[in-house]
């Protein structure tokens, strides 16, 4: 594509979609952290308390200082959205050893290599982050983001949990855990985990491809996977 195209939210969603191997996107110099399944609660409504949707909007407002969302239709070059790198399964009955390295979380891998992250929503900021928050999968790829953007994740999640507290339990572990391996202080508490983690967790942002520092994510990304199919067959 050699020339610019408007690209509403939900087409940049799928664009990325359409370039991701496994190992994430990036446009430009940032990471995209996207989602092209999870669908928010109506968080519009009039049923809402007009105290909660106030919240909502302006958490919201705080998250977009420090991390740029995208919501509105945008300018985007195709060869602007990177395809980043995930190994291929090996064949089978390949006469070389399976590594545990063929079945890490690449797309978490390279969202720690990221210094910038950007979040593609859809129509406006909150139902971009509510639909994030939803994706346990999206949120570990939050948790690479600096300091600033955990924080006001976090403060957004708390929100959140009030609209629908069973659906944006995992957000709240998970960005719990990474300010609290930040030293980070963290507002309000977890009320049910649902997940147990071991002492030894690599804050996010210190990811890198050693075997030893992945493991303990890999053990997480492999527990949250199992709960959600849990939940699945007990609904």
């Amino acid at each position: 594509m050699d020339e610019a195209t408007n690209y509403d939210p939900k087409g940049l969603s799928q664009l990325c979609a359409s370039f991701d191997e496994g190992g994430g996107v990036a446009l430009g110099d940032a990471f995209a952290i996207y989602s092209i399944v999870a669908s928010p609660p109506d968080w519009n409504t009039t049923e809402l308390k007009s105290g909660l949707r106030a919240e909502l909007i302006s958490a919201a407002s705080a998250v977009r200082n420090v991390i740029p969302v995208l919501v509105t239709t945008e300018n985007v070059f195709a060869v602007n959205v990177v395809s980043l790198p995930c190994p291929k399964d090996p064949p089978i009955n390949s006469v070389r050893d399976i590594s545990p390295r063929d079945s890490l979380p690449w797309f978490l891998i390279n969202a720690s290599k990221f210094s910038k992250h950007q979040i593609v929503g859809r129509r406006d900021i909150v139902e971009s982050l509510l639909m994030i928050l939803q994706r346990p999968w999206c949120v570990l790829e939050l948790c690479c983001c600096d300091n600033p953007a955990i924080s006001a994740i976090h403060r957004f999640a708390i929100v959140a949990s009030e609209l629908n507290p069973e659906l944006y339990n995992y957000a709240l572990i998970l960005l719990h855990q990474e300010l609290k391996r930040r030293t980070i202080p963290c507002i309000g508490g977890i009320k049910r985990t649902g997940l147990s983690f071991t002492k030894l967790w690599i804050p996010f942002a210190e990811l890198d491809t050693t075997w030893f520092a992945i493991k303990e994510v890999s053990n997480i990304y492999m527990q949250i996977g199992a709960a959600k199919q849990e939940e699945y067959f007990e609904s």
